[in-house]
């Protein structure tokens, strides 16, 4: 019994270091480690079609807010693309708001017109002993909210946002 459950253990870690090696892990961990030298790190975590997708971003690009606990439970970042970019991004996978799209249609390769975009991470507590959080996208000038996901169960955060020395109720690392 044991050497069968070993075998399984080893085969689910085996696919777990594939699918590791197989994405941006090893580049966007080591840039995060470089932001989490100054205190903060943040790294944004998704499914595509190709696998497991790691972005690390950089401190000046998101804005962290705490529970009462300390820990972290929001996180928000707002994003300026061309209206080719976010389709490029997210046009597979959701429907983008129709003034993204007709910017698109009318865009030529010498004028590139950008949108404001907030993307925002939020624990949510609807259910007691349940880890859950609630991704959103919002198209700023509509106020179109296109990606509206929730994901539930231990470790299913959007985001991993390690801190280090900090004290008590600060958000961030020093």
């Amino acid at each position: 019994q044991r050497e069968v459950v070993q075998q399984q253990l080893d085969e689910v870690g085996d696919y777990v270091l594939e699918v590791l090696a197989n994405s941006t892990f090893p580049q966007e961990t080591h840039e995060m480690f470089q932001e989490l030298g100054i205190g903060t790190g943040a790294m944004f975590v998704d499914e595509s079609a190709g696998g497991i997708i790691f972005k690390s971003i950089p401190l000046t690009d998101f804005a962290l807010r705490l529970s009462p606990f300390g820990w972290v439970e929001g996180i928000y970042r707002t994003r300026k693309l061309t209206a080719r970019d976010a389709v490029q991004l997210w046009g597979e996978r959701y429907t983008l708001p129709r003034s993204v799209r007709e910017k698109v249609d009318g865009e030529s390769p010498d004028a590139q017109p950008s949108v404001d975009f907030i993307e925002a991470t939020e624990r949510v507590y609807d259910e007691p002993m349940v880890e859950s959080w609630r991704y959103t996208i919002t198209e700023v000038s509509d106020k179109e909210t296109f990606v509206d996901r929730t994901e539930r169960g231990d470790g299913s955060g959007f985001w991993l946002t390690p801190r280090w020395t900090t004290a008590s109720e600060e958000v961030y690392g020093r």
